[in-house]
């Protein structure tokens, strides 16, 4: 199982112009500090860096605070900035940077998580019932215990997560290994499908409404329409017809009486241009000759005069028979299909019934293809939901979920008897409240870090999850006296530590924590410190700067 390492942190105060640097070791590491020196401030800061909200005083919020958290995980170095809820992600791999983002919201910081951790968890929003990739602090909460929070009720250590249903049950399933990734991730795939269909259904049901309703109201339309106008325009456009018929045989009939004159008169022309050729021109002398070849060259200039008009009038009616023609063809037209139309309906159906008709299965011709595409789509989306149904199955194996809450009860009997606590003879991982709760005094704190305890030990034996650090914040709770608490954090010395990195907050440093990396906050608000301003501002500021200049 991989590990993720916290491995500097710095925090920036652009208001006070203070700062703090803390480079972490990968094994324990304590925290010391009374209240408010800044010691719970820092530890928040930590998964707050990476998106996991949680309660911060007002007095930090309004310091227009910078923070940069640097991780390692599989060979990658990942760095977190945060200022309020605007996020910049950098992720490097042998020095060089693989990617750069920056995220407006925590929402869409999930995006990015999901990426790095492989965390691919998705829950189910009680307002709108939406299924969405869940919020970062469901991969941080087991391994988080806060101060104000997380002592007095178990997993309440990170706000915002109340907005989504049943959300312990799963990230608790996902977590340890009942239900692995692959498990949720399938499961989000069957849950879009189903809202797909649930959406197709509504869809259908909605047309079939309409459909009944346009069925209902057309059945009570009234068409007030004079039929006999109609068989009057009928009648009128086949009269018309034969009428143009009847013109276009009288003009054809004199277009042809015309080529004819026009093919005479172009004869006589014929002839007279011969007859010139054929007059001699030594013919001068006789007076006879000229006055025939006079009155020849009259008729023919006469005659000319006719053809030249005769080829006018041929064109004018060439061009009144086309335009005829076109007419014609027209109205033909239209009085055929008017024709058809009434010999098909004519004493049969009235031309309201045609009209009804018509619309009517236009209407519902429309609404049947709309209904039988979606029925279609809702097949097509059923079949992927079977088959995603059949490969969950898989994943709901009862005697895995035994072993699993075997090892987890083991473990937590276990805690129970190092923190003299009653020994639990049942309980499983999702059943985190009946553990937990309805403990007085210091038994309370005791039985949530038995149950956080139990929790860790099943994710490293069970989960394909990485390992991220645990933090645990002012263990010392309901005055627990200085033997109980030694075992407490013997616990984290002897067994957390072998799975992952530990840091835990601590007002003062008991017998077992001497000589391990730490840091001591003796003065009140001395967390920050104008000292490191300069140095830290030149670290985070321009890389955040540019980052929002550039990727925005």
């Amino acid at each position: 199982m991989s590990k993720v390492l916290f491995k500097k942190i710095a925090i920036l105060s652009l208001s006070e112009r203070k700062a703090f640097n803390f480079n972490f070791s990968e094994g324990i590491n304590f925290i010391h500090g009374t209240n408010d020196t800044g010691k719970s401030s820092l530890i928040k800061s930590l998964y707050y860096c990476l998106g996991g909200d949680l309660r911060l005083d007002d007095s930090w919020k309004s310091q227009e605070i910078i923070t940069k958290l640097t991780i390692s995980h599989e060979g990658r170095t990942i760095d977190f900035f945060r200022k309020s809820s605007t996020f910049f992600v950098s992720v490097s791999e042998k020095n060089q940077i693989k990617s750069a983002k920056i995220f407006n919201k925590t929402s869409t910081l999930a995006t990015e998580i999901q990426d790095i951790f492989g965390f691919n968890l998705l829950l189910t929003l009680k307002k709108g019932k939406e299924t969405v990739l869940a919020n970062p602090a469901t991969l941080y909460f087991p391994f988080y215990i806060d101060q104000d929070d997380g002592w007095s009720h178990a997993l309440e250590s990170f706000n915002g997560l109340k907005m989504y249903v049943d959300w312990q049950k799963n990230a608790l399933q996902y977590h340890s290994g009942i239900k692995p990734k692959e498990y949720y991730s399938l499961n989000g795939e069957q849950k879009v499908l189903a809202a797909q269909i649930a959406e197709l259904e509504q869809e259908a049901a909605l047309i079939r409404k309409t459909k009944f309703r346009f069925e209902q109201h057309f059945n009570n339309i009234s068409f007030d329409i004079d039929i006999n106008f109609y068989l009057d325009k009928i009648d009128y456009f086949v009269k018309k017809c034969e009428e143009l018929e009847f013109e276009e045989r009288t003009y054809r009939l004199k277009a042809m009486e015309l080529y004819s004159k026009r093919s005479s008169i172009s004869d006589v022309i014929f002839n007279i241009e011969n007859e010139r050729a054929n007059t001699s021109d030594n013919s001068n002398d006789d007076m006879s000759f000229i006055i025939d070849k006079y009155e020849i060259n009259k008729s023919k200039v006469s005659l000319f005069s006719q053809k030249t008009k005769l080829y006018e009038e041929k064109n004018n009616l060439d061009f009144q028979i086309i335009k005829i023609k076109e007419k014609l063809l027209e109205h033909k037209e239209v009085s055929s299909k008017i024709k058809s139309m009434l010999s098909d309906v004519h004493d049969k159906f009235s031309i309201k019934e045609v009209i009804d008709s018509e619309a009517y299965k236009s209407a519902s011709v429309a609404f049947e293809n709309q209904i039988s595409e979606i029925k279609n789509n809702i097949s097509k989306l059923a079949l992927a939901k079977a088959e995603l149904d059949l490969k969950i199955k898989k994943f709901n194996n009862i005697k895995r979920t035994k072993e699993i809450n075997s090892y987890f009860l083991k473990m937590l009997n276990k805690a129970q008897i190092k923190l003299s606590l009653p020994v639990s003879e049942k309980g499983s991982v999702v059943r985190y409240k009946a553990l937990t709760t309805g403990k007085t005094g210091s038994r309370s704190p005791r039985a949530i870090f038995a149950y956080h305890y139990a929790l860790l030990m099943t994710i490293n034996s069970f989960s394909s999850l990485p390992l991220l650090p645990i933090v645990i914040d002012s263990p010392k709770q309901q005055d627990l006296d200085d033997e109980l608490t030694e075992k407490l954090i013997q616990f984290c010395l002897d067994d957390l530590a072998e799975i992952s990195q530990v840091i835990i907050g601590a007002v003062k440093p008991e017998r077992n924590m001497i000589g391990y990396h730490s840091i001591n906050l003796n003065k009140k608000f001395s967390l920050l410190n104008e000292d490191d301003f300069e140095k830290t501002y030149e670290e985070i500021v321009p890389t955040f700067n540019n980052a929002l200049l550039e990727l925005s």
